[in-house]
């Protein structure tokens, strides 16, 4: 039986199919397409991540989400300790989320 996957997965993948008996049938995405795929795959992560039911999926889906902004960071030669930083700086100017504002408008 085929079954079509056409997605990014992470590496090993291919290594596990295959050792659960199946054939993987895998290309190398050119530097456009990893660009594109990636940026899909965060999306996609970060809509699962939306759906998790309780605290174990929220923590599994929250790792999935960091592996790919891991990814889409190391694409671009940012590091995640710069991001961290920057996410510091903006936390001190800008706030967080913990007060669960909503800006309806502003006049």
């Amino acid at each position: 039986m085929t079954k079509v996957w056409n997605a990014l997965v992470r590496d090993r993948i291919p290594e596990i199919i295959e050792a659960d008996g199946f054939k993987a049938v895998t290309r190398t995405l050119t530097a456009a397409e990893f660009f594109d795929a990636l940026h899909d795959k965060l999306v996609g992560e970060a809509a699962e991540l939306k759906e998790a039911a309780d605290r174990e999926d929220v923590i599994a889906e929250a790792a999935d989400v960091l592996e790919v902004l891991t990814a889409v960071c190391d694409m671009h030669g940012v590091t995640m300790a710069e991001v961290s930083r920057r996410q510091t700086l903006k936390r001190g100017e800008l706030g967080a989320f913990r007060d669960r504002v909503f800006l309806i408008e502003t006049r």
